[in-house]
């Protein structure tokens, strides 16, 4: 059955914080028919504990004799098209990976840990740049985009072709950072400070939208 309407784009937030899709068990015999229905769930913009609620009981109802999957998997891919999805959500999805990977791999790793592996002691400044910027600008897109092809080709061949071809894309983003523009010096520990803030006021933003996630039974 193909899918009626088209994806929203996976959020980050709402891809590590709801519980894995493959953790539900789904008839085997729809397996494939339904995966494309609970990605497109996934990816509808609906609160983490809507779209809990509804995955949960379309699976419930396909386990249900003489069921109409076809008309279960429709009506579920009408909720999903009637939900909206914030305009932000990127920028929310930015708020989240950017300042992550700025404070995470420049700052404690290239820096401070490269230092300290060094015997050397932690720099008071270190440079900074638009180029360091865009590179985890550019590590964000093949990073999702990795994950919304990894969803919803789950199996076969073609998985292992994303994973080969995302790895490679993710060395050429990184290439980015080598772009030696608008070059700054700033204390490590200020960036860290900063990258935790705009982290925290991310995080905030995708709680309010999103909800968070509520433990449902599961079917097993």
């Amino acid at each position: 059955m193909s899918s009626a309407i088209h994806s929203k784009g996976i959020n980050l937030y709402v891809h590590f914080k709801a519980p894995a899709l493959e953790s539900y068990k789904v008839p085997s015999h729809l397996k494939k028919q339904v995966w494309p229905v609970l990605v497109d769930i996934r990816t509808s913009g609906m609160p983490l504990v809507e779209q809990q609620r509804t995955t949960v009981e379309l699976i419930t109802a396909l386990y249900q004799p003489d069921t109409d999957a076809d008309a279960l998997m429709k009506n579920a891919r009408e909720k999903c098209a009637a939900a909206k999805t914030p305009w932000y959500a990127s920028i929310m999805d930015v708020m989240l990976f950017v300042p992550l990977w700025i404070g995470i791999v420049q700052v404690l790793v290239n820096t401070v840990m490269q230092a300290i592996s060094s015997h050397q002691p932690i720099p008071s400044a270190m440079s900074w740049s638009l180029g360091d910027l865009l590179g985890a600008l550019a590590i964000y897109l093949v990073v999702k985009l990795l994950l919304e092809l990894i969803t919803r080709y789950n199996y076969g061949w073609r998985r292992w072709l994303i994973v080969f071809g995302g790895l490679i894309l993710l060395l050429f983003a990184g290439l980015a950072s080598r772009i030696q523009i608008g070059v700054i010096s700033v204390s490590p520990w200020t960036l860290l400070l900063v990258c935790a803030v705009v982290f925290a006021l991310g995080l905030g933003w995708h709680k309010q939208v999103y909800g968070e996630e509520k433990h449902e039974p599961r079917i097993q």
